[in-house]
């Protein structure tokens, strides 16, 4: 299916489906939606999209509005499958709704940094926006837009390999809630009590405390609003963090909010200076894993877990196989220890 901007809605029928133009729909900004037709592989929806958006004046020299609407009306991009011009127009569009009217000789590393970081809770959709952002300033390097391309300066996000995510050693997280600065400390508590990946939980904060939990939205349906329910010691935890109304509980040691990427670099940084931690290998996701883990434990079942943490019930079974691993693996170590009490070995 084809990536839509934001502002453009889908009615489906029993006959087909209709695109119009409506943007802040359901709010008290919304106005009258304007018809776009039923194909958005359609070259003629799209120059639809651009007339009720305004787009169909030319755009400004050396603008990122204008440096779009080059790339797409050039043989580079003509030459590009259907299927691969659909996926850049989605990410071309998210460039113009964030940069339209700059100039592109003033787009700086930071920007897309912070771009990025609007869509990497999908990891691989944020890294494909570099790369598409990547290919503009290439070919606009090449007609005279700006001159240099700082998109060649980004690093990847690292895509964790969320069904095999290992739990933390207890010593490693122990040691981190102990002897961490407080941005890796409370990253640490708060991502084992949620559950959450760490895109969500570093912006949740005391806006996000709701009764025995912790309020969230689902946006796969449509910002539903659900609570993961914690512990009294949790709760006391969170509780007891200094915190604005709006900003997050995880604030660095700057005193500035955190990405996912900066949370993670933060962590690695101190697990290299820290020699009692030279031997730990650990990530982000693994806290996610214990907090599966920390349910099972208590008793709780396998799709009452998945539905507590939003995560399906096969990735709960993945988590919590290695509960079974650590039990044998203490077995093992129990017998031989015995043999050995016995003079056996």
């Amino acid at each position: 299916m084809v990536g839509l901007p934001e502002g453009v809605t889908a009615v489906k029928t029993k006959r087909a489906t209709y695109y119009y133009w409506h943007p802040h729909r359901g709010t008290d900004r919304a106005g009258k939606r304007i018809p776009l037709g039923k194909d958005p592989t359609d070259p003629e929806f799209w120059n639809k999209l651009k007339e009720v958006r305004g787009f169909c004046e030319k755009s400004a020299e050396g603008t990122f509005n204008r440096l779009v609407d080059d790339y797409l009306a050039s043989k580079s991009f003509e030459r590009r499958r259907p299927r691969t011009q659909e996926n850049y127009r989605l990410h071309l569009e998210r460039i113009k709704e964030a940069w339209g009217t700059m100039q592109v000789s003033g787009l700086t590393v930071a920007g897309i940094y912070a771009l990025r970081a609007q869509y990497e809770a999908t990891p691989v959709a944020a890294n494909h926006l570099v790369s598409v952002l990547r290919t503009l300033l290439k070919w606009g390097l090449q007609h005279g837009y700006g001159t240099t391309n700082p998109a060649r300066e980004i690093e990847p996000i690292q895509i964790e390999d969320e069904e095999n995510a290992k739990p933390w050693p207890e010593w490693v997280y122990d040691f981190i809630v102990k002897n961490a600065p407080e941005d890796i400390r409370r990253g640490t508590i708060l991502g084992r009590a949620c559950g959450q990946r760490i895109s969500d939980w570093v912006k949740f904060g005391k806006k996000n405390r709701k009764d025995d939990g912790i309020a969230i939205k689902i946006g796969k349906l449509r910002d539903k609003d659900h609570i993961i329910p914690l512990m009294k010691h949790q709760l006391a935890e969170l509780d007891s963090w200094s915190c604005s109304d709006t900003g997050p509980w995880v604030i660095s040691v700057a005193n500035r909010t955190m990405t996912a990427d900066a949370w993670r670099a933060a962590l690695n940084r101190y697990i290299a200076r820290t020699p009692e931690l030279k031997s730990a290998e650990i990530a982000p996701h693994g806290l996610r894993a214990m907090a599966a883990i920390d349910r099972k434990m208590a008793g709780g079942e396998n799709r009452a877990i998945g539905a507590n943490l939003r995560m399906s019930t096969q990735i709960v079974e993945r988590y919590i196989r290695h509960i079974d691993e650590l039990k044998l693996a203490r077995g093992v170590r129990d017998q031989m220890e015995d043999f050995a009490r016995a003079g056996k070995v």
